[in-house]
């Protein structure tokens, strides 16, 4: 099997160095890509058009058009009152915001309509996919995409569709506590996924971003459709240092 594949990008910087007691780094990134198709599971077919490789020409399974991240460093300072040194100075807070559009959904049959033992055959598609709000129980439009005629192919492209944007935040806290000469003590908080941005049972309707899973693409599957998982709840960890 062989192919090709495009990649076009554009990466946006900003960064302030540590200084004032915080520093700040941002980029983005706008791209898209393009392929004949992904890399599948060994003996798969590559292609689910025999003899016509550009009809799954479309986006890459990674592609995300727009990706965003934040991270920002603040240390506390060290004050003059000694007792409030001991409980407030001292401390280095962190934080990373990130926010990415949606992934490339391939909406698939699920059997072989064309008649040719090819995989990954996709229906027709016969108006706009998209809903004004869409749910858990119905993120796109099911009722546009209908089954080809026996021994044909549906005109509907390769990875057409797009799945809901992500949002997270991640965060830490830590600081060190000198005991004698170099030893010290280092105590961590880690907090993933901060606001437990995890879809599913908290809100019904997806409002661009949240932490919602993937939705069922396989046309003759009854979760058609449907958003049956989540992201990771947050997860926090605690850790003691001893540095000697």
């Amino acid at each position: 099997m062989n192919g090709s594949a495009s990649y076009d990008g554009l990466l946006l910087a900003v960064q302030k160095r540590l200084s004032s007691n915080y520093s700040l780094t941002t980029n983005y990134t706008l791209s898209k890509c393009i392929n004949d198709g992904d890399p599948q599971q060994f003996l798969d077919p590559l292609y689910s058009h025999p003899g016509d490789p550009k009809a799954d020409r479309g986006p890459c399974a990674g592609d995300r058009r727009h990706v965003l991240n934040t991270t920002v460093v603040v240390n506390t300072p060290t004050f003059a009152s000694r007792r409030m040194n001991m409980f407030a100075g001292g401390w280095q807070v962190s934080g990373l915001f990130q926010a990415l559009s949606g992934s490339p959904l391939n909406v698939t049959i699920g059997r072989d309509q064309a008649l040719t033992g090819a995989q990954n055959q996709r229906p027709n598609i016969n108006g706009d996919w998209k809903v004004a709000n869409p749910t858990n129980d119905m993120y796109f439009n099911t009722a546009v995409f209908s089954l080809p005629a026996p021994g044909t192919y549906g005109n509907l492209g390769r990875n057409a569709l797009r799945g809901p944007g992500t949002w997270r935040v991640d965060s830490a806290l830590s600081r060190k506590f000198s005991i004698s000469g170099s030893r010290q003590f280092e105590l961590r908080v880690e907090a993933f996924n901060l606001f437990n941005r995890v879809g599913p049972g908290v809100t019904q309707q997806i409002n661009g971003f949240g932490g919602v899973g993937l939705p069922n693409t396989t046309f003759t599957n009854t979760l058609f459709g449907k958003i049956t998982t989540a992201a990771d709840p947050r997860i926090m960890q605690f850790a003691l240092k001893y540095l000697f």
